[in-house]
């Protein structure tokens, strides 16, 4: 019998959560700090590049920024980002009820990451 000890599951699924925690809190440093450095001119090109390295980390199929009406009834989708092979939809995502994007949201099964 050796004397190695093997990390438990428990214990690797605890380190892999706390990876994922620390790269999460780099990423939104890293877009804070795009966000601060970006002019106005160039706050458009900032929320693309947010939108695809978010996308790239989470493997989503896209990434979206939606613009709510004032009155709250109504979205426009003002930004995505897709990855290779996915259609944007971003044409078709224009005077939307919010009620439908909720109700879509609401219903879309979460997928997680290994």
């Amino acid at each position: 019998m050796s004397d190695i000890a093997f990390p438990s599951k428990a214990l690797a699924t605890t380190e892999l959560k706390l990876q994922r925690e620390r790269d999460t809190r780099t990423i939104i440093s890293e877009f804070a700090a795009d966000f601060m450095a970006s002019s106005q001119e160039d706050f458009d090109a900032a929320i693309n590049r947010a939108l695809q390295r978010s996308g790239e980390y989470m493997s989503a199929h896209r990434t979206y920024v939606f613009l709510v009406s004032a009155d709250g009834q109504r979205m426009n989708n003002t930004h995505e980002w897709c990855a290779a092979g996915i259609t944007p939809e971003i044409e078709n995502l224009q005077g939307i009820p919010s009620t439908r994007i909720i109700h879509e949201a609401v219903n879309q099964p979460l997928r997680t990451a290994v």
